[in-house]
């Protein structure tokens, strides 16, 4: 018999998963940094390029784990792009990105929760950073391969990829008004490095009640 689905679990294993793949751009980047005249520059160019891609679609995947206590239809059950899925997804919960934010324990025992509004990301520029990557994750045109023309990745754009998405996602929070309630995420939740996340509710150890008002 399949165990019940856990949303925070299993947005923790998509969130666990992200934290990899950044860490392997940001790894490739300084391989490629310093070996860019090397013949395998290209190819870990083109992976950190895949990564990207990934952590778009993972982003939208781990915010619609988040809602299977909603009832989802079997057009977002079966989706995969990540702008769809928030197209889709916005229907049922305004609140479905996540937001960024900062805690801090209040006089009265309690912890704190701020909007970082400017780490915040939308799902327009999500939907850009996913877009491009596409657009750079194609082979070539037969008119450069005829110049001898090699195929150049703007490796800036990308670490600057990299930083938005940890900016985003290093302490965040899913918010569920309708339930009164929001899962909050830390992507270095303990000493070993592991991804945390918290279910929160309205009324329990979180000023949840505040972090709403706030929106």
């Amino acid at each position: 018999m399949p165990e019940p689905f856990n949303a925070p679990v299993v947005y923790g294993a998509f969130m666990q998963e992200i934290r990899r793949r950044l860490d392997d751009i940001h790894q490739r980047l300084g391989w490629i940094a310093d070996n860019q005249n090397a013949e395998a520059a290209v190819f870990e160019a083109e992976l950190a390029f895949l990564h990207t891609r990934f952590v778009c679609e993972l982003v939208a995947l781990s915010s619609l784990s988040a809602h299977y206590s909603y009832g989802l239809n079997k057009h977002l059950l079966k989706a995969y792009r990540a702008d769809n899925i928030f197209a889709r997804l916005a229907g049922v919960n305004q609140y479905c990105f996540p937001v960024p934010i900062v805690g801090t324990k209040g006089s009265d025992g309690k912890t704190h929760f701020e909007i970082q509004e400017e780490r915040r990301m939308t799902t327009e520029r999500l939907g850009t950073i996913y877009n491009q990557v596409d657009n750079a994750l194609h082979r070539g045109r037969l008119k450069h391969a005829v110049s001898g023309d090699q195929k150049v990745y703007d490796l800036v754009m990308m670490a600057g990829w990299k930083e938005e998405f940890l900016s985003l996602l290093s302490q965040h929070l899913i918010l569920f008004p309708e339930e009164e309630r929001a899962l909050l995420v830390f992507l270095d939740g303990d000493d070993e490095g592991n991804v945390q996340v918290v279910e929160a509710k309205a009324g329990g150890p979180f000023t949840v009640e505040a972090v709403f008002a706030a929106t």
